[in-house]
């Protein structure tokens, strides 16, 4: 009996040590993210341009030396949280490729994760594609009084839509020049007419540059200007008869305005 317990004993102790010895082991093995090994990892979408990713891409991690398969499940988010699947590229063993199990939403920003105990995570960021389009402009649509030095104010839902001279249509005719500021452009006219109402179009087909996308339908607007600005003027003096000796500088008091 005693000899029994004696084995029991031992195996009870050889057990923790087997386990505190796994546990150890796993712990010196598991991978994890060091600032040089983080260095060389990127993430890229598999269908993108210059305005923005596909809605049905998938995305690649590169790394300089063979990524972990269970690491990346484990330990990659995404928000706007989505189902992905992970798996080795057949091509390339530092490549991991993520498959989104649904296309993503247009015009919506995805952040990517990877982030493990003790070390510092790597972010990446992607914008989805949206419709190219007119967002809005100033003068709005239908506008009346509009100042004769106003600008023409046009945003757009995208950069890069360096063609926009050859697109542009303004009725009646005038001369002027284009400024463009990030997503919204600006036609300076040299000079609009009073009481005028003036008929502004975007053309279809207007391209982004560095990708596929057009704007797909024209987009018009009209407004029309003030009537000519007139100054009126006051003079007023302060009294309406003065009187003055001969020996005297002759002074008057008066007032003066223009609205």
């Amino acid at each position: 009996m005693q000899k029994s317990r004696r084995l029991l004993a031992l195996s009870i102790v050889i057990t923790i040590f087997l386990v505190f010895g796994i546990t150890i082991y796993r712990g010196k093995n598991a991978p994890t993210i060091t600032e040089a090994f983080a260095a060389e990892i990127s993430m890229m979408p598999t269908k993108h341009d210059s305005a923005g990713v596909d809605l049905d891409t998938e995305f690649v991690l590169t790394a300089k030396s063979s990524l972990d398969l269970g690491f990346i499940e484990n330990h990659l988010t995404v928000d706007p949280s989505i189902d992905f699947t992970v798996k080795k590229d057949d091509a390339d063993p530092n490549k991991i490729r993520v498959l989104p199990k649904e296309l993503l939403e247009p015009q919506k920003i995805y952040k990517f994760g990877i982030s493990a105990e003790g070390t510092a995570p790597l972010n990446w960021a992607f914008q989805t594609k949206g419709d190219f389009k007119v967002v809005s402009t100033l003068p709005r649509d239908q506008a009346t009084e509009v100042p004769l030095n106003t600008g023409i104010e046009i945003s757009f839902s995208h950069l890069n839509y360096d063609k926009l001279p050859d697109f542009f249509d303004i009725s009646p005719r005038v001369k002027g020049t284009f400024e463009i500021h990030k997503k919204t452009a600006v036609f300076v006219p040299k000079s609009l007419e009073p009481e005028t109402i003036y008929t502004v179009t975007i053309k279809k087909g207007l391209p982004l540059s560095g990708s596929s996308q057009v704007l797909e339908k024209d987009y018009t607007f009209q407004f029309e200007t003030c009537g000519e600005v007139t100054h009126d003027y006051n003079l007023n003096f302060y009294k309406n008869t003065h009187e003055f000796t001969t020996n005297e500088k002759p002074l008057f008091q008066f007032s003066y305005y223009n609205w």
